[in-house]
């Protein structure tokens, strides 16, 4: 279900219109579970002309795996389950380019959980990953025109995690191995990939630090528990 509520709207709106206030909470489930559904939760201040957000957003167990349908098919695995958790202060404003010239500022606490990864292709339907609990707190985002996208994550933890990805030399994931490999290769194949080790996620971190072109990455201490 859909609730929303605005208070002080006004319209049309100008530049000298106030902000309004809002609220909006939503219950969201994925086709065929019975489970408890997921919620999304925002509230706080919307300004019109030009646009503005400065509000929290809070989500308990939205289930991220309903995506798959949408944008799944193009992926080298599949998301089989995942739950996200996030408490996070927003603050969104559109410059003297509208839209185009939108800043986001975002920090808070993220958590994805009860994450289920399996194969794509041959060996479709065996599991590549799982965890029970990742969190990033705190995590701060930061979006600008004219400048790279910045994600500061102070402590990641991850916790009761099992994996068949391994970091190749060259700070991959051997994602199209594995991916590909037959279901009979399966014992061979994981001899050759064991779960993810400390040294694996730092290696992985190290090259996180580097970050793809346009993106900077900053993240602090990882804990790694029941692996």
């Amino acid at each position: 279900g859909l609730s929303a509520s605005a208070q002080a709207l006004q319209w049309p709106a100008t530049a000298r219109t106030p902000p309004l206030r809002y609220q909006l909470a939503a219950q969201i489930s994925a086709e065929g579970e019975t489970g408890p559904a997921g919620r999304i939760e925002s509230q706080g201040r919307l300004g019109l002309e030009p646009v503005s957000l400065q509000g929290k957003l809070k989500t308990e167990r939205l289930p991220v795996h309903a995506l798959e349908a949408y944008a799944g098919a193009g992926m080298p695995v599949l998301l089989t389950h995942g739950e996200l958790g996030a408490e996070l202060d927003l603050d969104v404003r559109a410059g003297a380019g509208g839209l185009q010239d939108l800043r986001l500022d975002a920090q808070g606490e993220l958590r994805l959980a009860d994450v289920h990864v399996q194969a794509r292709g041959p060996a479709e339907g065996d599991e590549l990953l799982n965890w029970q609990s990742l969190s990033l707190k705190p995590i701060r985002v930061a979006l600008a025109p004219g400048q790279k996208p910045r994600i500061e994550i102070d402590e990641l933890r991850l916790a009761d995690f099992y994996s068949r990805l391994v970091i190749t030399e060259q700070g991959r994931f051997n994602l199209r191995d594995v991916a590909a490999a037959p279901v009979a290769a399966e014992p061979a194949a994981s001899a050759a990939s064991a779960a993810v080790t400390p040294v694996a996620v730092a290696s992985a971190a190290a090259t996180a630090q580097a970050a793809p072109a346009g993106i900077e990455l900053d993240i602090g201490p990882t804990q790694l528990v029941n692996g």
